[in-house]
């Protein structure tokens, strides 16, 4: 569910659609400025319903990085 999730929105956010995304995809690879990824940590917390640390996620942060920030911060 986490990983449909945070695909969508990098698809939405970043206009991925062209671009290969894996696990260690990088945001700084994907062109992602600083305002996108917030928007990215954003629009993720806002379909999950959870709140993300800010200071988690950077630039050079990977996809898996943020699906494992997602995981920790999701309620049990």
């Amino acid at each position: 569910m986490y990983n449909k999730v945070v695909i969508s929105v990098l698809q939405n956010v970043l206009s991925t659609h062209q671009k290969e995304l894996t696990s260690k995809t990088d945001f700084k690879s994907l062109g992602a400025t600083a305002a996108e990824l917030n928007w990215v940590l954003f629009e993720t917390e806002q379909r999950l319903h959870i709140q993300l640390p800010e200071v988690a996620i950077t630039q050079d942060s990977t996809i898996k990085d943020l699906l494992k920030t997602v995981v920790v911060s999701y309620p049990v």
